[in-house]
């Protein structure tokens, strides 16, 4: 059923378009028979150039007719006959295939739990043991252009299945439930702009989205527009989906200006996508011990909900603990972690009192270079492993069998702060800005509203600003729009409200890694 809610104002300031198509979720009960049938910055020409996207021209276009052509990136290229072996960028078709290609692999199952607005299958596998005691629900690329997490996911995986077939019982006990790519209309947009949608009417439904940012500048320049979609992080209606679920106080919930493809943009219900309700029927439908998120964007690990029980929150703490031992990715402070009104760890705590912890893999410009992708493996290649052993064993053994200082864990937790060299990177600003509550300045008609007066919300999550020196270097100036109404990147700066794109960013250093560099952006897609 699709439903379509047009809003239109005066000189543009303040047109909006959003059409929502909501598809019937079905039910996934056994697998399938036969085949498995992008925020940005004000500088954009400067992000385009990092990340490699677009075709780099300045062109101005005087019409929606006259748009430049989007220029994908380089899809990957089996490699061991896999995709996500590959390099390359890694596309909804790809893990189609690389899913059936698991298939032959004993102790893997896959099938479909609805479609997506343009109708691509929401796949949900299944590693390990469907009877075991204990289970977790890994989720990955709920937003658009955090891609490169699924290929992260789709190698975790095989590995787990390799170790499995190599004499390892581990997967005897603990069986994994995985949706590899929770929003692929979103990735589709991130990655081939709106001819990646398959049906006439989501890309009517896209183009009316950008229709309603028109004011904003998107059709006066060829590097904007194509920027713009590449940055696409919500689904093809232009939802957040980690601002979706009915979590207290949705209701209330600031999502600036209540427009499709916005920042924290909520949708018009809660769980109003299908892809939303997918993730809900399965959490309801099987008992998880745990759940981990898998975003792109810091290094850091999200596992506080303010709003959730001692033990819950306790809880998530530990494994977020594993997770930091294995990737070398920084732990959030409890009072950074914000509020998540909306979001799916919030909402697994308040309403179903499972721990989740959010991984924010890769830091950087989003999405992140390919020639990055190997980095973020190697440091993410144990975790579901690890999560599983721990798991198994209990968090107070799983500590002594890895030789943890006790004393040392039970002091950074009563702190709640990053020691270490967890500190360092913090102050570089891996730990600036909860992704999860990414405040960002508006597009001109409201950028004075949006900025200034920041979400309350925002202001109850603790975001910091970062070092004086850090945002001296990083503040990109605003759009001439923007700054005409006053609205000024150090001003901001100044009152403590960083502006980031889901979290701290970083320059591409040597051999493709990132690290360090905080770039405090501000754009209406975030």
């Amino acid at each position: 059923m699709m439903t379509k809610n047009k809003m239109r104002g005066a000189a543009g300031f303040r047109a909006a378009a959003c059409a929502l198509m909501i598809s019937a979720v079905s039910v996934f009960s056994a697998m399938p028979a036969g085949m498995l049938t992008s925020y940005a910055a004000p500088n954009f020409q400067l992000d385009t150039a990092m990340n490699g996207a677009g075709p780099g021209t300045a062109a101005a276009v005087s019409s929606n007719a006259n748009v430049p052509k989007y220029e994908p990136r380089a899809v990957s290229s089996k490699v061991g006959g896999y995709y996500f072996n590959g390099t390359g960028m890694y596309t909804y078709d790809q893990l189609t295939a690389d899913l059936n290609s698991l298939k032959s692999i004993s102790g893997f199952d896959c099938g479909s739990m609805g479609q997506s607005p343009d109708g691509r299958e929401l796949w949900h596998a299944v590693i390990g043991n469907p009877s075991a005691s204990r289970k977790i629900l890994v989720i990955a690329t709920m937003h658009g252009r955090e891609y490169m997490v699924t290929p992260v996911v789709m190698r975790q995986m095989k590995d787990l299945l390799d170790r499995r077939n190599a004499g390892d019982q581990m997967l005897q006990d603990v069986c994994f439930h995985v949706l590899p790519m929770i929003n692929p209309d979103g990735v589709a947009i991130s990655q081939y702009g709106v001819d990646g949608m398959k049906t006439q009417k989501m890309k009517n439904t896209v183009n009316n989205i950008l229709q309603s940012w028109s004011s904003w500048g998107i059709f006066d320049d060829a590097n904007k527009y194509i920027w713009y979609l590449n940055k696409w992080k919500n689904t093809a209606t232009g939802v957040d989906l980690n601002r979706n679920f009915a979590t207290n106080g949705w209701t209330g919930l600031n999502d600036l200006r209540a427009k499709a493809s916005n920042d924290l943009y909520k949708g018009p219900f809660v769980e109003s996508e299908p892809e939303t309700r997918v993730m809900v029927q399965m959490i309801q439908s099987t008992q998880f011990d745990e759940v981990l998120s898998y975003h792109m964007q810091g290094q850091v690990l999200y596992w506080y909900a303010p709003t959730g029980s001692e033990a819950v929150n306790n809880r998530s703490r530990e494994i977020a603990e594993v997770v930091k031992a294995s990737s070398g990715y920084a732990l959030v402070p409890a009072e950074n972690n914000g509020t998540g009104v909306g979001s799916l760890k919030t909402w697994l705590s308040e309403m179903k009192g499972i721990p989740c912890v959010t991984i924010e893999a890769g830091i950087g410009t989003c999405p992140l270079p390919e020639s990055d992708f190997e980095g973020v493996w190697q440091r993410n290649k144990d975790v579901l492993y690890e999560a599983a052993l721990e798991l198994t064993v209990g968090h107070e053994a799983y500590a002594e069998m890895k030789g943890w200082n006790a004393a040392a864990q039970a002091e950074t937790a009563a702190a709640g702060t990053v020691t270490g060299d967890d500190a360092a990177e913090a102050a570089q600003g891996a730990a600036a800005a909860p992704a999860e509550a990414t405040v960002q300045a508006a597009p001109a008609e409201t950028a004075a509203q949006s900025v200034v007066a920041a979400p309350a919300e925002t202001a109850a999550q603790g975001v910091t600003a970062a070092p004086a020196e850090t945002a001296a270097q990083s503040v990109v100036a605003a759009p001439v729009e923007t700054a005409a109404q006053g609205v000024a990147p150090a001003e901001t700066a100044a009152q403590g409200v960083v502006q980031s794109s889901g979290a701290a960013g970083s320059t591409a250093g040597a051999g493709g890694s990132s690290d360090g560099v905080l770039f405090v952006e501000a754009f209406p897609g975030n």
